[in-house]
C-alpha cells in the first residue's frame, strides 16, 4: 500500500502524466503490470496456458507503447527466483526460467533493434550518414563515462521533491568531484543491499527491478541529448521505492514504537510528496507558464528559451517573446530558429531595422539551407527593406 501511494504521490511522477506526449510511458507502464500480473497468474495456474499467452500478450503491447521497457521478461526471471522455491542451483534455475521466457526474450531484442535503428534514421540526434554500428559505438566512446552519474543522479533525486528540468544536457566534462560523488552514491548503494539482504531478501529484487529498468535510460545507447529526466523515473522507482521501504523497516525494527514510526513515516512522506505534486502540476497549465519556468530552472538551456519565446508569441506577448528569443541566440549566436521568430517578436513590437538585422542573421546561419519557412524569412526581410 505504501509503495502505490507513494508510486503516485511521487513529484518527479507529474510530468508523465501531465505531459500529453508521455501517454506512451503510462499505456507501457500499465500494460507491463498487466504482464507481471497474468504471469504470476500463470505460475500459480501451470496448467492454464493462457495465463502465459495473456501476459505475452500484455508484453507485446507494452513494448509497441515505449521500447524502455523491455527489461520485463528478465524481471519476471527475477519473479520466479525471488518467489519460487528452488529445486536445484541457482544458474540452472536462471537458465530453466530463461527458457520459459524465449518468446517474450524475443520480442525484446526484436523492439530493441527496431528501436535503435529507428532512432539512427529517423532521430534528431543520431541521424547521420555513417553506419549504424560506428554511430553507436562512437557515441557510446563519448557518453559512457556519463553511465554511473546518470544511475547516481537516479538515485539521489528520488529524494528531491522539486521539479527537474525537461531539458537537460549532460556535463561538458567529468570533474574529480562529481566522479567521486557518483562512485560513493552507488557504493552506498551497493552497501545497503548487502547490509539488508539477508534480513529482507525481497530488497535484491527490488534493486534488480530498479537496475534493469534504469538500463534503457543510462546512456549506454544514448537516444537523446537528453541524459536524464523526471519522466524517465516513472517505472525504475517501483522497484526503488521498495528498496527504500525494506530499508527503513531495517532501520526502525528495533524502535519500541516501530509500527507508529513507520506509520508516521509513510503518512509524512505521501502527503508531502503530493503537497510537492500539485506545485509542479501548477506549472503545467499552459505552454507559457511551462517554459517560463523551465527558462528560469535552465537559463543556459536554448531549447527552454526558444520554446518560452514561441509559447508567448502564440499568446500574443509579444515583448516576453523578444526576451525570451533575445536569450535563445545569446546561448547560441548560430540559432537559425532563434534569430527567425526574435526576428517576428521584433516586427510585432515596432521596431523593424533590429527585426531585419535578425532575419539577416537567421539566412546566414548554418541551419537556413534547411530551416523551416526559409524563404519566409527571406520575404519578410524583403518587405521590411
Amino acid at each position: 500500500l505504501v509503495l502505490a501511494l507513494l508510486f503516485a504521490a511521487h513529484p518527479q511522477h507529474v510530468q508523465v502524466v501531465a505531459w500529453v506526449s508521455e501517454r506512451k510511458e503510462l499505456l507501457a507502464a500499465f500494460f507491463a503490470l498487466l504482464t507481471i500480473l497474468f504471469y504470476h497468474r500463470s505460475i500459480s495456474s501451470p496448467q492454464e496456458k493462457r495465463w502465459y499467452w495473456l501476459a505475452f500478450a500484455s508484453f507485446l503491447f507494452a513494448s509497441m507503447s515505449k521500447p524502455g521497457i523491455v527489461p520485463i521478461p528478465f524481471i519476471l526471471i527475477a519473479v520466479d527466483l525471488f518467489t519460487q522455491p528452488r529445486k536445484q542451483s541457482f544458474i540452472r534455475s536462471v537458465m530453466d526460467s530463461a527458457i520459459n521466457k524465449i518468446p517474450l526474450i524475443a520480442v525484446s531484442i526484436v523492439i530493441s533493434l527496431v528501436a535503435v535503428y529507428a532512432n539512427h534514421q529517423y532521430g534528431a540526434e543520431l541521424k547521420q550518414d555513417n553506419p549504424l554500428a560506428e554511430v553507436l559505438l562512437a557515441k557510446f566512446d563519448a557518453y559512457a563515462w556519463l553511465v554511473p552519474v546518470n544511475l547516481a543522479h537516479y538515485l539521489t533525486s528520488v529524494f528531491n521533491p522539486l521539479p527537474g528540468s525537461y531539458f537537460t544536457l549532460p556535463p561538458q566534462q567529468l570533474t574529480l568531484q562529481l566522479a567521486g560523488a557518483s562512485v560513493l552514491v552507488i557504493l552506498l548503494f551497493i552497501a545497503l543491499i548487502l547490509r539488508i539482504r539477508h534480513r529482507f531478501p525481497l530488497a535484491v529484487f527490488a534493486a534488480a527491478w530498479f537496475t534493469l529498468m534504469w538500463l534503457p535510460i543510462s546512456g549506454i545507447i544514448p537516444f537523446a541529448r537528453y541524459y536524464v529526466a523526471d519522466r524517465y523515473t516513472y517505472m525504475p522507482h517501483i522497484g526503488l521505492f521498495l528498496l527504500i521501504i525494506y530499508a527503513l523497516c531495517y532501520v526502525v525494527e528495533k524502535f519500541k514504537y516501530q509500527k507508529q514510526f513507520l506509520f508516521a513515516a509513510a503518512l509524512l512522506t505521501v502527503v508531502g510528496g503530493a503537497y510537492f505534486s500539485s506545485i509542479q502540476a501548477s506549472y503545467w497549465r499552459n505552454d507559457l507558464v511551462l517554459f517560463q519556468h523551465e527558462s528560469e530552472l535552465n537559463p543556459h538551456s536554448e531549447e527552454a528559451a526558444l520554446y518560452c519565446g514561441w509559447a508567448a508569441q502564440d499568446e500574443k506577448r509579444y515583448e516576453l517573446a523578444a526576451k525570451c528569443l533575445k536569450r535563445a541566440v545569446s546561448i547560441n549566436p548560430d540559432s537559425y530558429l532563434g534569430h527567425a521568430y526574435y526576428g517576428f517578436a521584433l516586427e510585432h513590437i515596432s521596431q523593424p531595422d533590429r527585426a531585419a538585422e535578425q532575419y539577416r542573421l537567421a539566412l546566414a546561419s548554418k541551419g537556413a539551407a534547411t530551416g523551416i519557412n526559409a524563404d519566409l524569412v527571406y520575404a519578410r526581410l524583403v518587405a521590411l527593406l
